[in-house]
């Protein structure tokens, strides 16, 4: 299964890195782009955006700290 996971706090890190050691494809997004990097030495995709992240994945996990930070990530214009 190919999964995004959208923002890598500490939560969301670890979901991904777990996510792929047991073979799952990931998509990791995270408006720092710099939290989201090093995960690319795991063999972990780091999209250039949410959007570009969800459309390639059969499900998305959203680790975003409130409602505003959905709106911002999923719901902004260039998620669509």
């Amino acid at each position: 299964m190919h999964v995004a996971v959208i923002g890598i706090g500490l939560l969301g890190r670890a979901v991904a890195e777990r996510l792929k050691a047991v073979g799952h494809t990931v998509t990791v997004y995270n408006r720092t782009k710099t939290k989201a990097d090093p995960l690319g030495v795991l063999d972990i995709e780091v999209a250039a955006s949410a959007a570009q992240a969800i459309r390639q994945a059969d499900c998305a996990l959203l680790f975003l700290t409130d409602a505003e930070a959905i709106r911002a990530v999923v719901l902004s214009a260039d998620a669509r």
